[in-house]
Order: C-alpha cells, then sequence, then structure tokens
C-alpha cells in the first residue's frame, strides 16, 4: 500500500466512519468503540462470500486495543431510503432474496463464533415489559421459534439506512454487520415487514423475495413479534425520550396488542 497520506473525503464522526481517498479508489476507514463490534463485523465480512451477498471487503484490519478500525471497500450505490415509491416497488423483491441468502449462512456446529445467538433471553425481555404491558402469552410462542427455525446469521439491523441499491446491476447490496448474531432464519425478515417494508405492496414483494431465495418460511406473525420484543425491551433499557423513538414503542406495543387475541386462540 502506498506512503501517500490519504485524502480525506468525507467524515462521519457520529458513526465513527470516514471516507478517504486512497491508492487512487475510495476507501471507507471504520473505527469501532467497543472490540466485540469489530470482532462482530469483521466475522461477517470474512465470510459473507459464502453466501453471493453483495458486501464492502475488508482491505486492511487493525486491531488497537482501545480503538480497532477496518478499512473496507466502497461500494457506489442509493440507499434505499432516498428512492421513491415507483422504484422501491422494483427493489423490494431483490432486497428480500438478498437478506434470504445472507439468512442461509448456517450457525457452525461446536465452533466458537464472535457472535450472541438471539432469543436465548428473550424470558427476560418480557418480565422487563410486562409493567406495560401483558406478554406473558407470547413466551411459547417465541420460544418455539428455537425449535422450528434453523439458527443462522441475523444482520438484526436491515433497514433502508444499511441497504444499497446497485441500478447498474439491479442488486442489493447490504452494509453494517457490527450487531449480527445468530438466530431464527427469518428474523431479519419479521425486522423489514415491521419497520421500512410495512408497506403493504412492499411487504408481498419483500415476502416473495426471500422465499424465492430461501424456501417457505414458516410463522412470520412470531417472526415479528420477536422484533417488536427485543426492540421495544432495548428502547426501555436506553431510555430513550427521542420522539421517533417514542413512537416506535407506542407503534410495537400497538401491533403486540393486535397480535394477542389471534395467539391466545391458537
Amino acid at each position: 500500500m502506498s506512503n501517500v497520506t490519504p485524502e480525506l473525503l468525507e467524515s462521519q464522526s457520529g458513526n465513527n466512519v470516514t471516507l478517504l481517498w486512497r491508492d487512487g479508489r475510495r476507501v471507507v476507514h471504520k473505527r469501532y468503540a467497543r472490540e466485540p463490534a469489530f470482532r462482530r463485523e469483521r466475522f461477517v465480512l470474512e465470510r459473507i462470500g459464502e453466501c453471493g451477498v453483495i458486501a464492502p471487503q475488508i482491505i486492511k484490519p487493525d486491531v488497537e486495543p482501545d480503538y480497532p478500525s477496518l478499512d473496507l471497500s466502497w461500494i457506489e450505490g442509493r440507499k434505499l431510503g432516498e428512492l421513491n415509491q415507483e422504484t422501491m416497488e422494483k427493489v423490494a423483491f431483490q432486497a428480500g432474496a438478498t437478506v434470504a441468502r445472507f439468512n442461509l449462512l448456517a450457525k457452525p456446529e461446536g465452533s466458537e463464533t464472535p457472535l450472541s445467538t438471539r432469543g436465548l433471553d428473550i424470558a427476560d425481555a418480557l418480565e422487563r415489559i410486562a409493567n406495560q404491558l401483558d406478554v406473558t402469552w407470547l413466551l411459547p410462542t417465541l420460544a418455539a421459534l428455537r425449535q422450528e427455525l434453523p439458527q443462522c446469521l441475523n444482520h438484526r439491523d436491515v433497514r433502508f439506512a444499511n441497504m444499497l441499491w446497485l441500478e447498474e446491476n439491479e442488486e442489493v447490496a447490504i452494509i453494517d454487520y457490527e450487531t449480527s448474531c445468530w438466530g431464527p432464519r427469518g428474523a431479519d425478515l419479521g425486522r423489514m415487514l415491521l419497520d421500512d417494508f410495512a408497506d403493504e405492496k412492499l411487504a408481498t414483494l419483500v415476502v416473495e423475495g426471500y422465499r424465492s431465495s430461501a424456501g417457505e418460511v414458516p410463522n412470520i406473525d412470531a417472526l415479528k413479534l420477536l422484533y417488536a420484543v427485543e426492540m421495544v425491551d432495548y428502547l426501555v433499557r436506553q431510555d430513550n425520550k427521542d420522539p421517533s423513538s417514542l413512537t416506535l414503542v407506542d407503534r410495537l406495543f400497538d401491533y403486540i396488542r393486535s397480535r394477542q387475541p389471534l395467539e391466545r386462540a391458537k
């Protein structure tokens, strides 16, 4: 690598991300405040080629104890949040198919990885929010996900801001893997359907795309409930008073309430 000092193109200090011009190309320099996040993202990016998902490539890791970092290749694309509704209707199917391919990367048997396993503490999460909503009826439903669905790679933060539309190739790239974990196949789909892809038409296309890569997805309602409980628990523990976060908590509580009679009737 050249010894020429890289040129600063853009800095996003809030996200510890700096865009550099180095050796004739754009490089994303990403620093991590916590070493586990660095290890998670590095682990995923070193293996993501196995599932055929477009993602940044690691150019150089730096394991400095205080602030580890990764130099990553730049992906030229538009974040899905920048697209209009008409374009999103063309992209949604591909977004679902891309996330499904990511979720097909299975958890290795008998080997240690830097990723935690999703849903192990779901009983604790339910207990923490029980003072605001009766959710005891949910425990069997969510616990069953671990038996019904294979454990695979979950991105855990699949939203418009972390997905890029590569118009020339008509493909979707996924970025930001620092919150990745092992969890039930389809859990990322649950978030997509309750979050940025909640629009009825987009949701239908996302599910069709997901099924085209991963086959039938059982218990979609339970996967959506898993995301709702985890996100509410996270925001309540963070005591986040941001208006958008409070609105999200209310919306997710409303969703959980709306499913209660259906779940109890089963």
